[in-house]
């Protein structure tokens, strides 16, 4: 499978693709090796779904490498992930018994979306009878697909990376989620409210604390939420940069010194500022006059506008 004869210097000789090869395939082989996970999550993982033209992998045996199958595509494969959840549940039914790895993942799906919202997750199941995918509260239970498209997206991601750990190293059984990895993920914030973007970094590093996630992003809001990442800013010339995580700072602040960008329309802006300014030098006629264009930009109502109105009130 090695075409080209590319080598990796290293410090103590020379590293050759067929080398890593060999020993990944030394790895597979032995059943105590944990198989790291690989996987790159890109921004069609929503909508872009694999075309399943071969037949169910999971009728007959298996090797675990299977784990792997498409794991750096754009494409999604989402019919092959629930053809292992029904793989799962009937061999959960046949044994009349719980099997570890996929208790491991049901269980890592419940507390991560437990970290994401506001009330208790109690379980995620399948539903023999719909044939779906749903998470149980205290209140309710609903279906995956009832979800927003960010958070089906959240939820599919999430549940690939965790159903590849358990065909890779099904031994770890409930620890399926500690299998170590890397995973690339274009566009973190894909189709998610600003809500729930803040605790998107943590609850996937408290769900795998062993993968190292690289991941693109340009939300102000998963920039501020992080606290001990790395972060790395690439620019319009595409340099690169390594810079301090802006974690603490306001997100407008973000906006402005991150990413070099406004934190509301030009227009608006600009008369703001107008504003202010006859106000600290006491144009208090001109500053009406910049208030009624700020009201008939915004509407009657817009808390800039009360804004403008109880400062001018204060300073006559």
């Amino acid at each position: 499978m090695v075409k080209k004869k590319k080598s990796v210097k290293a410090s103590r000789g020379t590293i050759e693709p067929r080398d890593i090869c060999q020993k990944a395939e030394v790895m597979a082989n032995d059943k105590n090796q944990v198989l790291p996970v690989l996987s790159y999550q890109s921004t069609t993982r929503m909508w872009m779904q694999k075309r399943e033209t071969a037949e169910n992998i999971f009728t007959k045996p298996f090797f675990r490498t299977v784990g792997y199958e498409g794991c750096l595509t754009e494409n999604s494969n989402n019919k092959m992930l629930m053809n292992w959840i029904l793989h799962m549940e009937k061999l959960e039914w046949k044994r009349k018994e719980k099997i570890g790895e996929y208790k491991g993942v049901k269980e890592a799906m419940r507390r991560f979306m437990q970290s994401m919202l506001e009330e208790e997750v109690l379980s995620f199941e399948y539903d023999d009878q719909s044939g779906e995918l749903i998470f149980v509260t205290e209140s309710d239970s609903f279906p995956v697909r009832t979800l927003s498209a960010g958070y089906q997206s959240l939820v599919w991601m999430v549940l690939d990376i965790l159903y590849r750990m358990a065909l890779l190293n099904p031994d770890l059984l409930e620890n399926i989620s500690e299998t170590p990895g890397i995973v690339l993920i274009d566009e973190l914030d894909l189709h998610l409210h600003p809500k729930w973007q803040w605790n998107m970094v943590s609850a996937l590093k408290s769900i795998f604390p062993n993968v190292q996630f690289i991941a693109a992003t340009h939300s102000p809001i998963i920039m501020a939420s992080c606290k001990g990442e790395n972060l790395i800013k690439i620019d319009a010339s595409k340099q690169i940069s390594y810079e301090k995580t802006p974690y603490g700072l306001d997100v407008n602040d973000i906006l402005s010194f991150c990413q070099g960008s406004i934190p509301m329309a030009q227009k608006v802006q600009k008369l703001l500022m107008e504003f202010e300014e006859d106000v600290d030098e006491g144009n208090l006629e001109h500053a009406e006059t910049v208030a009624d264009e700020i009201k008939k930009e915004l509407g009657e109502n817009h808390p800039k506008v009360t804004w403008a109105e109880e400062t001018l009130e204060m300073y006559q």
